[in-house]
C-alpha cells in the first residue's frame, strides 16, 4: 500500500511538469513561476532611475519643499539634479503641529490621509536628463492588541500576580532585617556608632549579591576599637544568610516571573499572527518615467508609464477569535505602457487555512502587445502551502496554462523551499 501511495505522489508531483516538457510552457520550471506574487510593492521615482536612499530629500516643512522645488531648474529651462520625496499628511501636520488622536478600536485601518507619499527625481546623463514621478497611496488594516480586552486583562494580571510575590518578598526582607537590628544593635554600647551601622542595613538592597568579607570589612571600620565590637561581629552570619535567602529566593521569583511574561508575550504574539495574517490592506502605486534629450523642461516626452493595484481583504471568518481557520482574498492589476508596446496582468488568489498551512486558488490573465513577441496568456492553479519552520517550507501547486500558440498544457510540481530571514515565501514572476 505504501508503494502505491509513493508512486501515486511521484506521478502527480512531476507527471504535469514531465508533460510541460514538449515545450509547449518551458517557461514553468519551478513552483515560483505557477504562483502569482502578491507582495506589496511601491513603484517609486527613485528605483525607477536607481537612486540611493542617502540621496532623498524629505522637507519637513512647507519653507523647505519651497526650497527644493526652486532647485529644479524651472527658472532657467534646465533640468537639475534633485530627489524629493513629500508625504502631505506628515508635512502638514509638522506646520500646524497637531496630530490627530489614534483610534481606540482593536481592528481599524490607518488613516487615510497618512497613506499619500509623492515622489520626484531626475538624473542628468551627457546632454540628455530623465524624469521620474511616483505617486504611491497604502493603508492597510492595523490591529493594536493592547486593546483588546481579553489580551490586556491578561497581561495586566499577569505582571500584577507576579508583583505581588515579589512585593511580599521584599517587604518580609525589611520586616526581618528590623527584627535583627533590634536584636543586635541594642548589644552595641557605644551609640556614636549604632545610626550608622543602622543606616548602612538599611541601605541593603534585596537584589543585590552580598558576600561575608565585605560585609565584615565594613562593620570593622565602623565599628574601630570599640568594646562591644566581638558581640556584635556575631550577628554578621545570621545577616548574610537572612539576606541570601530572600535574595535567592526573590531572584527565583523574578527569573520565574520574566521567563513566564516572554512565554506569554511569545504565546500572544502567535496567537495575533494567527489571527491577524489575513488583515485587509489596499495599495495603489502608479510611475511614470519622462526623457528629455536636451536635458531641458520643454524637451520632456513621456518615455513609460505604470500603475498597480493591489488589496488584500479578509473573508472566511476574518476577525473571529474562536476559529482558526481563515481565509483572505487578494487580487492585483497591472499595467504598463511604453513608447511601442504594453502590457496588462489582472490575477487574484484566495487563501484558506492558517497562518502555517494554507489552500491556495489561484488564477491570472497576461496581455502584451510586444512588436516582437505579442502574448495572451491564461493560468490557473490550486496548491498547498504547508509551513515545517519558520523558514521552511512544502509548497505543491496543479493547475493548467493556456497560450494561443500552444493551447492548453498541465503545471504541477511539489518542492520544498528554504529560507533566511524575512524574503518573502514566493519569488517574483518574470513579467
Amino acid at each position: 500500500m505504501k508503494r502505491k501511495v509513493c508512486c501515486l505522489f511521484l506521478v502527480l508531483t512531476f507527471g504535469p511538469r514531465l508533460l510541460a516538457q514538449d515545450g509547449s510552457d518551458k517557461e514553468v520550471t519551478n513552483v515560483d513561476k505557477l504562483y502569482i506574487d502578491f507582495t506589496q510593492r511601491e513603484l517609486t521615482a527613485f528605483t525607477m532611475l536607481d537612486i540611493d536612499e542617502d540621496e532623498i530629500v524629505r522637507p519637513g516643512s512647507l519653507r523647505e519643499l519651497a526650497v527644493q522645488v526652486g532647485n529644479f531648474g524651472f527658472n532657467t529651462g534646465q533640468i537639475a539634479p534633485f530627489a524629493i520625496e513629500v508625504n502631505p499628511y506628515k508635512l502638514f501636520a509638522k506646520e500646524t503641529k497637531e496630530l490627530p488622536e489614534p483610534k481606540c478600536t482593536v481592528h481599524n485601518y490607518s488613516d487615510w490621509p497618512k497613506g499619500f507619499t509623492i515622489g520626484l527625481a531626475s538624473v542628468l546623463g551627457d546632454a540628455d536628463a530623465r524624469v521620474a514621478g511616483s505617486l504611491n497611496y497604502l493603508i492597510k488594516e492595523e490591529y493594536n492588541p493592547m486593546k483588546d480586552d481579553e489580551i490586556r486583562s491578561g497581561l495586566l494580571l499577569s505582571l500584577k500576580g507576579m508583583e505581588s510575590v515579589l512585593t511580599a518578598i521584599k517587604n518580609q526582607f525589611i520586616v526581618e532585617i528590623k527584627a535583627w537590628k533590634g536584636l543586635y544593635i541594642k548589644k552595641l554600647e557605644d551609640s556614636s556608632v549604632d545610626s550608622e551601622i543602622s543606616e548602612f542595613v538599611d541601605e541593603i538592597e534585596i537584589d543585590s549579591p552580598l558576600d561575608i568579607d565585605t560585609l565584615t570589612a565594613k562593620f570593622n571600620k565602623i565599628l574601630g576599637d570599640s568594646e562591644s565590637k566581638g558581640d556584635f561581629l556575631k550577628g554578621l552570619e545570621p545577616l548574610y544568610v537572612l539576606h541570601l535567602k530572600y535574595n535567592q529566593l526573590y531572584t527565583k521569583v523574578k527569573k520565574d516571573k520574566n521567563e513566564g511574561l516572554a512565554s506569554y508575550i511569545n504565546n500572544l504574539l502567535a496567537k495575533i499572527r494567527d489571527q491577524q495574517w489575513n488583515a485587509g490592506s489596499l495599495l495603489v502605486s502608479t510611475g511614470m518615467l519622462w526623457y528629455s534629450p536636451s536635458a531641458t523642461w520643454g524637451g520632456l516626452k513621456t518615455n513609460s508609464f505604470q500603475i498597480i493595484a493591489s488589496g488584500a481583504l479578509p473573508t472566511i471568518h476574518g476577525h473571529c477569535a474562536n476559529h482558526k481557520l481563515r481565509g483572505q482574498l487578494i487580487a492585483q492589476v497591472k499595467y504598463s505602457q511604453f513608447a511601442d508596446s504594453s502590457k496588462f496582468s489582472l490575477a487574484a488568489r484566495h487563501l484558506y487555512g492558517t497562518h502555517a498551512n494554507r489552500f491556495a486558488l489561484e488564477a491570472q490573465y497576461k496581455w502584451a502587445d510586444l512588436a516582437d513577441a505579442p502574448f495572451n496568456i491564461f493560468r490557473f492553479t490550486a496548491g498547498l502551502e504547508l509551513k515545517i519552520t519558520d523558514n521552511t517550507w512544502f509548497e505543491m501547486a496543479y493547475g493548467a496554462n493556456h497560450t494561443e500558440a500552444t493551447g492548453w498544457s498541465a503545471i504541477g510540481q511539489g518542492t520544498f523551499k528554504f529560507g533566511i530571514g524575512d524574503k518573502p515565501i514566493y519569488s517574483s514572476e518574470n513579467d
